[in-house]
């Protein structure tokens, strides 16, 4: 996913009828796990693939979020964060690549190869059939959107 991750928290958020600080914290779970992104360009020099870092890594997500609602006591806040997190990984999972043996192997597992077709790897996705999920997910968000409206 390279656009969908904030429509999914929203489609989410929608979905479980989920408002104010709640709604919110759906959001920042589904985009979480990005925030890797400025490590991986000002720290790394984007040295190795940024789902390598801890953040997109399925069993760190489980433990963290387990952690989250043993303390919080399952808050709606804490069960909206989680829930967009693990979102966030499921969508990655299809092209994105994921560390699934973590923290036994650090190796990415990719269900859809894209493979570089094109001069730049955004367009080697925007340019895969894999490129019709990103637009489901879209999808979906408008559709809650406009209902929203109606």
């Amino acid at each position: 996913m390279i656009t969908a991750h904030l429509p999914s928290g929203y489609a989410l958020a929608r979905a479980c009828r989920w408002s104010g600080p709640v709604f919110a914290a759906a959001l920042v779970g589904a985009t979480f796990p990005d925030l890797d992104l400025i490590w991986f360009y000002l720290i790394d020099d984007r040295a190795f693939h940024h789902h390598h870092y801890w953040v997109h890594a399925p069993g760190f997500m489980l433990i963290c979020s387990a952690a989250l609602l043993l303390v919080t006591q399952r808050h709606p806040m804490a069960i909206a964060f989680s829930a967009g997190w693990a979102l966030h990984i499921l969508l990655d999972a299809p092209v994105g690549g994921l560390m699934w043996f973590w923290p036994f192997s650090d190796q990415l597992f990719v269900l859809i190869d894209v493979p570089p077709t094109r001069s730049h790897w955004i367009l080697s996705i925007l340019t895969h059939w894999s490129v019709v999920l990103e637009l489901m997910v879209w999808g979906l968000a408008v559709f809650y959107w406009q209902r929203g409206r109606a």
